[in-house]
């Protein structure tokens, strides 16, 4: 396999938090890991908007030592179709492009937005929009990504594939394969592309009744990176919360070993048999222990 393989890293906020970082990247390096992601928000990176120089300067001087490829994936909270809130959404969004320069990053992992972001399911329910009002909060999305692009010519914007929920399904058009190519093809920037989950797919795939390898198959020409993850399909309720709990029932997101699961990967790497972007190994952080970093590195 040419790509290189890279894992969701573990998060620090303090100098002395960033020794147990370095000794993770340390022991990642030396199992085969060429490439690691890093989320902001694990590392408080982003305060009201705004980017933690100081501390930013001590995660770089903590990642420099190493030769890994870098993603950035934005805090999980950030969604453009927030209405009351745009401005800071915005902020957030544009202090993770520029954490990704600093970074010496290329790729950004973006969380598409949100009819009803999944915070608010309890004060909204389930998403009643007019698909007038869908549209208009897409094309607000569209010129928003489309004038960072620019913006940011040297960083990929890859918009990443939405899970669902019992009951608010669908909250995102990220849910639908169709509809993420659509809002990527619209967009028409050569630097925004498809982040292709394959642990939200499986689940999206068995609840909305799609054929999941012809999803792979039309995804893969946007896809820019990959974020690789298992489960057992099984669609859970917002209020489910307990990886742990819910592990012995297969239900939701597990972010588990890839092969653990029953996402179709044997099919899903010959498709991908020519792809040339970054494979990101997501496990949940109660599984990222030695074995199970070891376990889904040689799976993969």
């Amino acid at each position: 396999m040419h790509n290189k393989i890279g894992i969701k890293i573990i998060g620090a906020n303090s100098k002395k938090g960033l020794k147990n970082v370095s000794k993770f990247l340390e022991f990642i390096e030396k199992i085969g890991y060429r490439a690691i992601e890093i989320r902001p928000d694990d590392f408080d990176l982003i305060e009201y908007g705004n980017i933690n120089e100081k501390f930013l300067k001590e995660v770089v001087k903590i990642i420099e030592v190493f030769e890994f490829e870098i993603s950035v994936h934005v805090p999980i909270r950030l969604n453009l179709f927030n209405k009351e809130q745009r401005q800071i959404h915005e902020k957030v969004l544009i202090s993770s492009l520029e954490i990704c320069r600093e970074l010496g990053s290329q790729m950004l992992v973006y969380h598409p937005g949100r009819y009803v972001d999944n915070v608010e399911f309890p004060r909204f329910g389930k998403p009643e929009l007019s698909r007038d009002e869908k549209n208009e909060l897409m094309e607000m999305e569209r010129e928003k990504i489309s004038s960072l692009a620019k913006k940011y010519e040297d960083i990929t914007i890859a918009i990443e594939n939405h899970r669902p929920y019992l009951d608010y399904s669908p909250y995102s058009y990220g849910e639908f394969i169709d509809e993420l190519i659509f809002q990527v093809k619209k967009i028409n920037q050569k630097n925004v592309k498809i982040t292709l989950d394959t642990g939200h797919l499986n689940l999206s795939a068995k609840y909305h009744n799609f054929d999941i390898i012809k999803a792979i198959k039309d995804a893969k020409p946007y896809t820019s990176h990959v974020h690789l993850q298992d489960n057992h399909g099984i669609t859970n309720f917002y209020t489910e919360k307990d990886k742990g709990e819910m592990l012995p029932f297969g239900r939701g997101d597990e972010h588990i070993v890839p092969g653990r699961g029953n996402f179709p990967f044997k099919e899903f790497f010959k498709i991908f048999n020519d792809y040339n972007g970054m494979y990101t190994i997501e496990l949940s952080s109660r599984y990222l222990v030695k074995e199970k970093i070891k376990e889904a590195y040689e799976y993969v």
